[in-house]
């Protein structure tokens, strides 16, 4: 899968969540990468599944999730880093989404993105 597919895959599940066709692209694009890690079918629908597909993922990297709640849609930022103690890493995932669990999957992708081209 391409860095552009990644990050059109990144851009569909920060605006309206993985639909069915998404979420078959997003699992392709996982086993691809990382070979033997083939996520379920509730992967993508729930913050503390995809916390867990981060940590299989991007082993060691840094999590920051922030956001306000509002009822039905919040609006939240998730970056990935590969360290918490240096501003310069070459590798940033950002992510944006009504729900928490979207925003941190949109940040794994734009980080497979940016992995798929180096």
């Amino acid at each position: 899968m391409s860095q552009n597919d990644l990050k059109a895959l990144a851009d569909i599940v920060e605006s309206s969540g993985a639909d069915l066709a998404a979420q078959t692209e997003i699992r392709a694009a996982i086993a691809a990468m990382i070979p033997g890690l083939e996520p379920g079918e509730s992967e993508f629908g729930h913050t503390d599944d995809v916390l867990h597909l981060i940590d299989q993922v991007l082993p060691e990297w840094t999590i920051s999730l922030t956001g306000k709640a509002h009822e039905p849609n919040g609006h939240w930022t998730c970056t990935l880093r590969e360290s918490s103690w240096r501003d310069s890493d070459a590798l940033l995932g950002i992510g944006k989404g009504p729900q928490p669990h979207q925003a941190l999957l949109a940040a794994m992708l734009r980080v497979m993105a940016l992995q798929s081209e180096s």
